[in-house]
Formats: structure tokens, sequence, C-alpha cells
């Protein structure tokens, strides 16, 4: 304990133990000088034949500060006292120095943010590293019919491949990104919707945090019922998380949706960067709004990336 106040004190008490060390010193080398003195030698021969006798002033104060203080940390301290002062003079090296470390740091940050959502961050998907993506390939290289890096399938494609690989896959289900003009009570905005087949949520494994998913049901002909699914935040942001919301009604690009359940916390859709605000079922986003000719899916391609 001693030992450690000791140190202590050499650290936040510097002066006065520099002080305390110098008298010290001062009287061992008097001591010295005096019994030389007492031999028959001058003051002057004395006093130095007794430094000489002790090995060094300076050399016995920086053996004393090793060994009572805590000689890495006063060191690392007068480096960021000289770092700090060499940064002083130079306010250009300073700016850019600033301007290397925030960059290197938010890019970093970037990084670390990206590979802990992709391979670290929990998900509500049950079992992640059973889940795949379904490419289809193509003679001679790449399948031509691409959007955002993603294969680009038809709603019949995904049904018929579903169907044609139960002895392959547990489940397979179909997604596609959509901007929807969705309208609750006096307000409306456009968001983010992903159309899912019916048996989207039922192969991610995934379970409400209120209600309930759409169902398989849904891709049966004749069996579109117009419901939505919304996400957590949603849910949070504009219903204040209240249960009530199952039940409400709202409108997606004019069609008449009921809210049957709300997605789990941090499920937003299966793509990186592209986050879905609701989940609609594909075959009711198929049927025409009223007054709408042609359905939506057809006038483009960007309905069609599955």
């Amino acid at each position: 304990m001693r030992r450690v106040a000791a140190r202590w004190r050499a650290l936040f008490q510097r002066r006065s133990a520099e002080q305390e060390l110098d008298e010290e010193l001062a009287f061992h080398v008097e001591r010295e000088t005096e019994k030389y003195r007492r031999s028959g030698y001058s003051p002057e021969e004395a006093r130095r034949l007794a430094l000489a006798a002790f090995g060094g002033v300076v050399q016995a104060k920086e053996a004393h500060r090793d060994v009572r203080g805590l000689p890495w940390l006063e060191q690392l301290l007068a480096d960021v006292r000289y770092a700090w002062r060499g940064l002083a003079r130079s306010r250009a090296l300073t700016i850019a120095a600033v301007l290397t470390l925030s960059l290197g740091t938010g890019a970093t940050t970037v990084v670390v943010s990206a590979v802990r959502t992709l391979f670290f961050q929990s998900t509500a998907i049950t079992e992640p590293e059973r889940v795949f993506t379904v490419w289809q390939g193509w003679p001679g290289g790449f399948m031509p019919g691409t959007q955002m890096g993603q294969p680009v399938y038809s709603y019949e494609h995904v049904l018929a491949f579903r169907d044609g690989t139960r002895d392959v896959f547990e489940d397979l289900a179909g997604y596609s990104y959509e901007p929807v003009s969705l309208r609750s009570g006096e307000s409306a905005r456009t968001l983010s919707a992903l159309l899912v087949s019916g048996s989207f949520f039922r192969t991610l494994g995934l379970r409400p945090a209120l209600g309930r998913f759409i169902t398989a049901e849904q891709d049966r002909p004749g069996g579109a019922v117009p419901e939505v699914v919304i996400g957590y935040d949603l849910w949070q942001r504009e219903f204040g998380g209240d249960s009530a919301v199952l039940g409400r009604t709202l409108y997606a690009d004019s069609r008449l949706l009921t809210v049957i359940g709300v997605a789990p916390r941090r499920f937003t859709g299966v793509m990186l960067g592209l986050a879905g605000d609701v989940f609609i079922p594909t075959a009711v986003y198929r049927e025409p709004p009223p007054g709408a000719p042609t359905p939506r899916h057809e006038r483009g391609p960007a309905s069609r990336s599955w």
C-alpha cells in the first residue's frame, strides 16, 4: 500500500515529490562531502570526490523516478503533450489530421455496421442459415434478365418453382419491392412495399409482433383477400404501437386493405439497403384498383422483379 501511495503521489504530486528527492540527494551528497573534508581534502575537492562516489545526481534521480512512479504512463503523457504542441503550431496539419481520422473512423463504422448487419446482427428469421436465394442458371453465362443484381421472374414463375420443387425445398416464396401511395385517414405518403407471395412469412419462419401473417391461401385462384401486414417501425411511428391497429383499413394505390398483423422488430425485408414499410399479397396487388383498366404490374418491368 505504501508503494502504491508513493507511485500515486509521484504521478499527481510531481512537484512536491521532486522537491523531496532533491533534498534527500543533497543530504547524502553533503554527508559524503563532509566525510572527505574530515580526511583533509579542500571543500572543492571533497565535493568533487563526493559526487564521483555517489555516481552522478542526474542518474540517481532517473533511477529513483523509475522505481517510484509509472514510467510508461509518464512517457505517454509526455508524448501526448508533445504531439498537442506540435499540432497547435501547425493548424493546417491539425485540420488534415482531424479530417483523416474522421474519414477513417466513418469508413470503418460503415464497414463494421454492414458486416454486423450481414453476419452478426440478430434477426427475426428463424434458422437464417437454412434460407437461400434461388437463382436460375442460363447457358453460357449469367441470366440476361436481371434487375438490381437480382433475377427477374414473373409471379407465375414463382408459383411454378414452388410447386415443382417441393421435393427439394421445404418451402419457396417470392417478393418484389414496389413504391406505393399509402393513405390512412387524412394523411398520405409514398412508402416502400413488399409484394409477397402467400408463403413468404412462413418460408422465413417469422412470428408476428401483433396479429397474424398473410397465408398461402392468397396464392390460390380466387383466394386473394385485401389484407396487409405493416412493418414494426411504421406501426410505432404512425400508430403509436397501438394494438387497435388490427382491423384498420389503409389505401395502397387506391386499393382498400385491412391490417391483419405487424411484422417483427428489425425485420424490413431480405435485401440489404432496401426496407419495406408494408407487406402486401401479390395476388391482391395484381387486381386492378377501382377505375384502373390495367393492373399496375403489367405496366413496367420494375414490378416484375422477383
